[in-house]
């Protein structure tokens, strides 16, 4: 008798009540919750990733490549190609490529080039 008399003064208190009603809501809101926790990580992971790979493109050392392109008269799609090498070459220094031919005259091999439009790159970014 007595421990019915607990367990009714126990249901009785605001808090326990409050606190079962909390645990109710929970339980249905819990997959609810992992799944938007998700996708807030992984549009994190993405800003994150395109931050990285874009801030790599807007350096100084890829802006003064491009302005290097420009003054060699390289077309849109030669920049493109030798951008293609800068990048497997020399990643934090493209530049070094319009100064050192020899990186250059690597990566061509290195990446199988064809030799028609290496040629037309090393005439117009080595000259004659």
């Amino acid at each position: 008798m007595r421990i019915l008399l607990l367990l009714s003064q126990e249901e009785e208190n605001p808090l326990t009540q409050v606190s079962r009603s909390f645990k109710d809501y929970s339980k249905g809101q819990g997959s609810l919750a992992i799944i938007v926790a998700a996708v807030f990580l992984v549009l994190i992971l993405a800003a994150i990733f395109y931050s990285l790979i874009s801030a790599r493109r807007s350096s100084a050392h890829w802006r003064t490549f491009k302005g290097f392109a420009a003054a060699s008269g390289l077309t849109s799609q030669e920049t493109k190609l030798l951008i293609f090498v800068a990048e497997r070459a020399q990643p934090d220094n493209p530049v070094a490529l319009f100064v050192k031919r020899s990186v250059f005259e690597s990566a061509v091999q290195d990446l199988a080039i064809e030799p028609a439009r290496a040629g037309v790159l090393r005439r117009k970014v080595y000259g004659p």
